[in-house]
């Protein structure tokens, strides 16, 4: 079982690096992207808020799942979800329909507070008490190093204005084959728990709350409520810097030119993702510098 569980934590955080990843894929190039499919800004950026909307409902529903299901059929819905979203993405790249791309990436959005709200629970229930908080913190990087991989892939992929249908299409295509490589063997693989608890806190039977006195003790804590309030305002802030970041890889021409003049990008698509990626890795740094202070 010892090295199952390392199988366990390696598809369980992948999984959950993909979906983050998925999230901020496209809207570094929100703009010429929009000009390419002919939709408004606001469609391509959807692509990332959709997965704001979805977190708060779905964090309760996922609260409710792993209450009354299995962890393991509670990580198998999740994987479904992922993947006949990120294929519904493929196949409406191929017949370029913006809107079942958006219908794609929002039932991606679904797994992601699943698999966000069982990070704790998958360290406890197959970790040693000398590995848990480590690898804890490890899975919580899974949002950050997601970006940093998302942007470097945009930057790696897109080339200009003329080819931006054809780069999403690979794009997409990419993303896909990681999550099938991935996704899969987690959904044939994953257990409730290992066989022999690896320490005292998963032999425990946990105590379930209920759900709406525990969230108005939690809003009684001051404490909570501060954070609760900064890491929305970081996260909503984080989506606005991808959004206004696609508006330097936008195209422009210096008049008077002739019709026939190729439009030059403000910046390169490999100079964005440089710039958002090093935010990304940075932000990362200072989490770990963070944590080991606390």
């Amino acid at each position: 079982m010892t090295s199952y569980r390392w199988v366990v934590l390696f598809l369980f955080f992948n999984t959950t690096v993909y979906v983050s990843c998925c999230q901020t894929s496209l809207t570094p190039v929100a703009a010429p992207l929009a000009k390419a499919f002919g939709v408004p800004v606001l469609d391509v950026t959807m692509t990332s808020i959709i997965f704001s909307i979805t977190y708060i409902p779905m964090t309760f529903v996922a609260i409710w799942m792993f209450k009354v299901l299995r962890p393991s059929t509670c990580f198998r819905i999740a994987c479904a979800n992922l993947l006949i979203g990120s294929w519904i993405r493929s196949f409406s790249a191929d017949t370029e329909q913006f809107g079942m791309i958006l219908v794609g990436y929002t039932i991606i959005s679904l797994s992601y507070p699943i698999l966000l709200a069982a990070v704790t629970l998958v360290c406890n229930t197959w970790l040693g008490d000398h590995e848990r908080t480590f690898w804890t913190q490890i899975c919580g990087l899974s949002i950050p190093i997601g970006t940093v991989i998302s942007f470097l892939m945009t930057g790696l992929i897109y080339s200009d204005e003329f080819t931006m249908r054809k780069d999403t299409r690979r794009l997409i295509l990419f993303q896909n084959v990681w999550a099938t490589l991935v996704a899969v063997p987690f959904f044939l693989l994953v257990r409730d728990k290992p066989t022999e608890p690896p320490s005292s806190i998963a032999a425990e039977k946990q105590k379930r709350a209920r759900l709406i006195p525990a969230f108005r003790r939690a809003l009684k804590d001051k404490n909570y409520v501060y954070l609760l309030i900064i890491f929305a305002l970081v996260d909503g802030e984080f989506i606005s810097f991808s959004s206004v970041m696609s508006l330097l890889f936008d195209y422009y021409t210096v008049p008077p030119v002739p019709p026939s003049t190729t439009p030059t990008p403000y910046y390169s698509s490999s100079l964005i993702s440089l710039y958002g990626g090093s935010t990304a890795i940075f932000g990362v740094l200072a989490s770990i510098v963070a944590g080991r202070m606390l």
